[in-house]
């Protein structure tokens, strides 16, 4: 289906471009940027910046031979943001961006409402927003851009699934899971088989999980397990499902995920590892094994330079909470809370059991 789609925006293309040359320029891009992903897959990092320079290369040739055409600026702009990997530093990655949207630029001058183009400008503007590459008075400005612009692109070409997929998580980032959950669902429905569509299925995850749709956490777990079983978020997933209301709190099961999810990471070993323990310690405690959930929490440790947000924290008062651990819960959350003043308590159900609770409600208003 990938390869159906790639040669129907050949054909496209082709009776689109305003001479020949600048088409064939154009489909050469298009592949040297598929064998940049392809490369990128398999950590080959030098095929990987060979293939996005000879991309560059070509469509640097299309805007020479048709000037007036928009589709190679746009693709340039792509290859621009989809060299992000690359980035070594914050610097680096803010020039590759601030590229991308100047390409893009070029392209709405010639044709303001160019779908590819806002989506490219967009995208690029929430990369820099999104990984700090820019300064602090600026960021606000920043995320209302990249916003504004990928919700003008899906206007004006709706069947666009990766303006979705990056608008999906853009919604993550406002703490709105249920705009999220739509944008991903849109997303998939358009294109199950998007590059981004192990990232499609996580949102999806993680939004249904988060705002309590059980049904949809599940679907969503499982069709990405079937999809990518490498990927340890879909066997983290199948661990997170134990803790939700009505789930089976198979201790077995939790300890045989929880080794399968640490044979596959890769990023973060240590910490994912730590927090895999503390779910299966929210399994046991659902079961009823309150101090044996103890055991596991107390026995769990990181390094505080591995967790500088302290996430560690949230999932034991999550795990104590679940387990109707009132007390445990409430003290993990006021750690929590004191080494993140910034920080707040949300509106997730894993505080279902402790809302009546005063203390609680303090921590809340805070």
């Amino acid at each position: 289906r990938e390869q159906l789609g790639f040669e129907i925006r050949m054909r496209e293309g082709q009776a689109e471009a305003p001479n020949p040359a600048a088409w064939l320029n154009v489909a050469r891009a298009e592949r040297h940027l598929s064998d940049a992903q392809a490369a990128a897959s398999s950590g080959d990092v030098a095929a990987v910046v060979a293939a996005f320079e000879s991309a560059e290369s070509e469509l640097d040739q299309a805007v020479e031979n048709a000037p007036e055409w928009t589709e190679p600026l746009v693709l340039r702009s792509q290859v621009e943001d989809e060299q992000h990997l690359l980035a070594g530093t914050l610097d680096q990655l803010a020039a590759m961006m601030e590229e991308s949207i100047d390409w893009a630029n070029r392209a709405l001058e010639l044709e303001p409402d160019n779908a590819g183009a806002l989506e490219w400008r967009g995208t690029a503007a929430y990369r820099q927003w999104l990984r700090g590459a820019v300064a602090e008075e600026l960021r606000d400005d920043l995320f209302r851009q990249a916003r504004t612009d990928l919700r003008q692109a899906l206007r004006t070409d709706g069947s666009r699934a990766s303006v979705n997929s990056t608008l999906s998580h853009l919604y993550q980032q406002e703490n709105d899971p249920t705009a999220s959950i739509l944008a991903a669902r849109e997303a998939y429905q358009q294109d199950a088989f998007l590059s981004a569509a192990d990232g499609v299925l996580w949102r999806l995850y993680t939004g249904s999980y988060d705002t309590g749709e059980f049904a949809g956490a599940e679907s969503a777990c499982q069709e990405g397990n079937e999809r990518f079983p490498e990927d340890f978020r879909f066997v983290q997933c199948q661990l997170f499902l134990l803790t939700m209301p009505g789930a089976d709190p198979s201790i077995g099961t939790a300890w045989e995920l929880h080794e399968e999810m640490v044979g596959l990471l890769s990023q973060r070993p240590e910490f994912f590892e730590a927090q895999g323990r503390l779910v299966v310690a929210g399994v046991i405690g659902r079961a009823g094994l309150a101090d044996s959930a103890n055991a596991v929490i107390q026995a769990t440790t990181l390094d505080p330079s591995l967790d500088p947000d302290r996430e560690m924290l949230v999932i034991e008062a999550a795990m104590r909470a679940v387990s109707d651990d009132v007390g445990g819960a409430i003290a993990a959350l006021e750690r929590y809370l004191v080494a993140n003043s910034r920080a707040a308590v949300d509106q997730h159900w894993w505080w279902d059991s402790l809302r009546g609770d005063p203390a609680f409600q303090r921590l809340q208003s805070r």
